[in-house]
């Protein structure tokens, strides 16, 4: 696909939604959690508090990355706990 031909289907959709009914969501980056490279390999624990899930690594919700990503943390948290 050459981003000029677009889904019939898709058209059809976005053409019978009243311009009401469309919502707009902006969508922000947030800053990175390394700002102090003395915590390079260790940004996101601080003594016993520590970020993970979202909080650590929030996803644009356009990626559709939070169940894979959500899955790779649990594996991850459970590895770190056992230890």
């Amino acid at each position: 696909a050459n981003g000029a031909v677009s889904d019939g289907f898709a058209l059809e959709l976005i053409n019978s939604t009243p311009e009401e009914d469309i919502k707009r969501r902006d969508l922000y980056d947030g800053h990175p959690l390394v700002r102090d490279v003395r915590n390079w390999m260790n940004p996101w624990a601080k003594g016993a508090v520590a970020l993970c899930g979202d909080a650590a690594h929030p996803m644009m919700p356009n990626l559709g990355q939070g169940g894979c990503q959500s899955t790779e943390d649990g594996y991850r948290l459970i590895e770190e706990l056992g230890t």
